[in-house]
């Protein structure tokens, strides 16, 4: 299986998933493509390389990850299988390059259906009332535009298509 992964960070030092992609591409018939900012958005770290290879473990580190013409070049010459967008922050890029490979995106998200840690203060103007309706509008925007979710905080696996 050939994935592009697209993460606000990665890096096996700081990053749990980052651990899980090197381990399945060195036990498996998986390649996996990782397209990442430097700096991780969620950890705070800039990591040293730009670019790295572990096997068909491939890492593009870019100082803000956007679909350009350096990212459609490393997209178009390795076709996924599948999209793995790691957080719902990237799933702009993440629909923009599957408009470019037309590969399936699976979400990762956590707390998907907690409307209490769900929604940063912004999304819902800061008015703990309009919590429910937004993290329900969000989560439907959010089935309409993957083909999986995939939810690590419960554990749930939720099928947008059905």
């Amino acid at each position: 299986m050939r994935v592009l992964a697209i993460y606000p960070g990665f890096d096996q030092s700081v990053n749990e998933m980052a651990m899980v992609w090197h381990k399945l591409c060195d036990t498996s018939d998986t390649r996996c493509t990782v397209l990442a900012n430097a700096k991780s958005v969620l950890k705070g770290l800039t990591s040293a390389h730009q670019s790295e290879q572990a096997g068909n473990l491939r890492t593009f580190r870019f100082p803000l990850l956007k679909v350009d013409q350096e990212v459609l070049k490393i997209v178009t010459g390795t076709p996924a299988d599948v999209i793995f967008c790691a957080v719902p922050l990237n799933m702009e890029i993440a629909r923009q390059l599957q408009r470019v490979t037309g590969a399936p995106i699976i979400l990762h998200t956590e707390y998907f259906l907690d409307d209490e840690v769900f929604l940063r203060r912004r999304e819902y103007l800061g008015l703990p009332f309009l919590r429910p309706f937004f993290s329900e509008r969000i989560r439907q925007r959010l089935h309409r535009e993957t083909d999986r979710i995939l939810c690590s905080n419960p554990a749930e696996f939720i099928d947008s298509k059905a």
